[in-house]
């Protein structure tokens, strides 16, 4: 990571509720599988975000999947706060 890259803003995002059959889509799509939490999550480069979400829409959280949630859950990550 670089400096610059730590001054940008992100957003963890956390693909909450997945249901497990998608689980080869979010890994694919570079999620990382979290074990005590059980949910797949990745950080993503603000620039990033819409796109990213628009793609859970429609490969995760979509009628047709048998998701437990609404959508993701996102957590900004900000200089100030990456390194807590």
């Amino acid at each position: 990571m670089t400096l610059e890259t730590t001054a940008e803003p992100s957003w963890i995002i956390q693909a909450y509720g997945a249901h497990f059959n998608t689980k080869d889509r979010l890994k694919a799509r570079k999620y990382r599988w979290d074990p005590d939490l059980k949910l797949w999550w990745r950080e993503v480069p603000d620039r990033d975000r819409a796109a990213e979400e628009w793609w859970l829409a429609s490969n995760v959280y979509s009628p047709d999947q048998q998701h437990t949630s609404l959508g993701p859950r996102l957590i900004e990550v900000s200089a100030s706060t990456r390194f807590l």
